[in-house]
């Protein structure tokens, strides 16, 4: 997969902070490694996103309108984002359910900035009728995918844990 490939290249290029000696789950999580895990999660899902967002509007919106148009897309970016996230969370630690969901959390405040900054840098928008465009229903679904994308990373850390619980 595409996200993966870029990821492994910009993770090469970067030294990962040792994770401190903690005596509970959370302490000595480093919040450095937290913004490193929620950028590269957050890049890789953009890149991929940015690209099946040009399908969905060159092809698929034409064919069937906007909010199925949505509805298609949705699916595949969380499918994108659960393995993006996997694949940077087994090379990233995180330590418990608060630096997991400060993670998605970033990333989601990330990916705000991004899809903010490229319809108003790219598509030559204002912020106004960007906003408003969240208000229509193809505008609510797609923000509610981006509301699973950003627990994503506490949804994995979640089940991560069960499986550990039950194999015990």
């Amino acid at each position: 997969m595409f996200a993966p490939v870029a990821l492994r290249f910009v993770a090469h290029e970067v030294e990962l902070p040792e994770p401190a000696a903690a005596t509970g789950p959370q302490e000595g999580m480093s919040m450095s490694r937290i913004m490193l895990a929620a950028t590269l999660y957050v890049l890789a899902v953009f890149a991929v996103a940015f690209l099946l967002g040009a399908v969905r509007v060159m092809w698929i919106v034409p064919r069937v309108g906007p909010f199925w148009a949505v509805a298609v897309e949705v699916p595949l970016v969380i499918a994108v984002s659960w393995v993006t996230c996997k694949w940077v969370l087994a090379r990233i630690a995180l330590a418990g359910t608060v630096p997991h969901l400060a993670m998605g959390v970033l990333a989601f405040g990330i990916l705000m900035v991004l899809e903010a900054g490229l319809a108003v840098l790219v598509f030559g928008q204002t912020l106004t009728p960007y906003l408003a465009s969240m208000a229509t229903p193809s505008g609510a679904l797609g923000l509610a995918g981006q509301f699973i994308f950003a627990f994503v990373p506490a949804i994995q850390h979640r089940v991560r844990t069960r499986r550990r619980c039950h194999a015990s």
